[in-house]
């Protein structure tokens, strides 16, 4: 069941990286770790630092944005999210700690997978990624709406799970705008929302999966969205 959830999910996180195939990029567990002010660059752009779990709390100062995540939830290490998504040989085994977001976009095509984790029940999921597009070629180029109607576009294409939309929603956190992506997967059998709200040169996108019967833990887990800073 859990490997069934997984794959669901792989659909959308694999499509986050869309606008990346066919680019080369050269160049983990969560640990709490210091996290230094954003550097920005000449252009306006800046590199993305990983985020920190503590006592059940995600939290990522950069990004400012902060969520619980339940104690028995499953936290996939990022050794874990490589081989979901098939990037495995792309992380190097000497690299078994602290990778950095740097490392990872580079490793999956300009977007890191920051935290994914799983719910007892084994049917609600939630992962948060971030993806460079001043490394995928985009940056500039699209808008937060633009890539929302492109991340459809090629989720409505999936041959391994059917994705049927609503209507988009405009949804506010803690005086931060996101385009709700709302979906229904194999004709109901799931359920998923995708938060997306650009930050400078970065798309951040939030993706909660879950059964019609667990929209309370979708609810709960949202409610949980606070800042960081």
């Amino acid at each position: 069941m859990k490997k069934k959830i997984i794959t669901l999910l792989l659909a959308s996180a694999l499509s986050l990286g869309l606008f990346a195939c066919g680019k080369e990029n050269t160049k983990s567990n969560i640990e709490t770790t210091t996290q230094s002010t954003t550097e920005e660059r000449d252009d306006g752009t800046f590199q993305a630092e990983r985020g920190s779990v503590e006592n059940n709390l995600y939290k990522n100062n950069q990004f400012d944005i902060s969520f619980s995540i339940d104690e028995d939830c499953e936290i996939l290490t990022d050794q874990k999210i490589a081989e979901t998504l098939g990037y495995a040989d792309k992380i190097s085994t000497a690299m078994t700690g602290n990778l950095t977001a740097d490392t990872l976009e580079n490793a999956f095509y300009g977007t890191f997978y920051d935290v994914w984790f799983v719910y007892p029940d084994q049917q609600t999921n939630v992962y948060i990624a971030y993806e460079n597009m001043k490394k995928t070629g985009t940056y500039g180029s699209l808008t937060a709406a633009d890539y929302a109607k492109m991340l459809k576009e090629s989720l409505s294409k999936n041959t391994s799970v059917y994705y049927t939309f609503s209507d988009d929603t405009h949804v506010s956190y803690c005086g931060y705008e996101y385009i709700c992506l709302n979906s229904k997967l194999n004709d109901g059998a799931g359920l998923q929302k995708m938060l997306i709200r650009q930050v400078g040169n970065y798309m951040m996108c939030i993706t909660v999966s879950y059964s019609p019967s667990n929209t309370e833990i979708c609810s709960e887990f949202l409610d949980s969205i606070k800042n960081a800073n």
